[in-house]
């Protein structure tokens, strides 16, 4: 008698990290834009079991069927938030807090199982640690041609078009290549 345990037959995948959803309005005064922003943090925290060892009987014979299968846990953590802001200005959004405490037991090996006298070779400590994401939101209007809409750069008029756009990251200019 074969028996097999469950397995699962339907999968999703799931993004892992941060994640910004934005949608962006431009108002009526084309000065202002407002944002409806969704950042959310999704972590992998491990598996559980989903299932268990478990006995099937069969007239004299019984089996014991493996335990079943792991399933991933994740964790989200996400806020919704809408926003006006003008034109070339930056938003910065936080909250979205995570504390972990790490208990450890540490021990030598042999050593740190005698009674009593093992007692001078173990350790219990616990650690705690906080993270708390930043995001920094800058909008800015372009213009079809890929230039600041009402903002004048160096050597660049509002509303014109790049001929060799590059990219302003915090570390400076960079081209942009294809």
């Amino acid at each position: 008698m074969a028996i097999t345990a469950g397995t699962p037959e339907e999968f999703a995948t799931r993004n892992v990290g941060v994640e910004l959803k934005v949608t962006p309005t431009v108002e009526e005064d084309d000065y202002s834009i407002s944002l409806d922003l969704n950042p959310k943090v999704t972590e992998f925290d491990g598996f559980v079991e989903y299932g268990g060892p478990s006995v099937a009987i069969s007239g004299s014979t019984t089996v014991t069927v493996p335990s079943g299968f792991y399933q991933p846990i994740f964790s989200v953590r996400d806020i919704s938030t809408k926003v006006t802001i003008w034109d070339g200005a930056t938003l910065i959004m936080g909250g979205l807090t995570r504390e972990e405490v790490k208990k450890v037991n540490d021990k030598v090996p042999v050593l740190g199982e005698i009674p009593l006298l093992g007692r001078m070779f173990r350790s219990k400590g616990e650690s705690a640690q906080k993270r708390n994401l930043l995001i920094f939101v800058t909008a800015n209007l372009v213009s079809p041609g890929g230039s600041p809409k009402k903002q004048a750069l160096e050597n660049v008029a509002p509303n014109s078009l790049f001929q060799n756009p590059t990219i302003i990251t915090p570390g400076g200019a960079a081209p942009r290549t294809r």
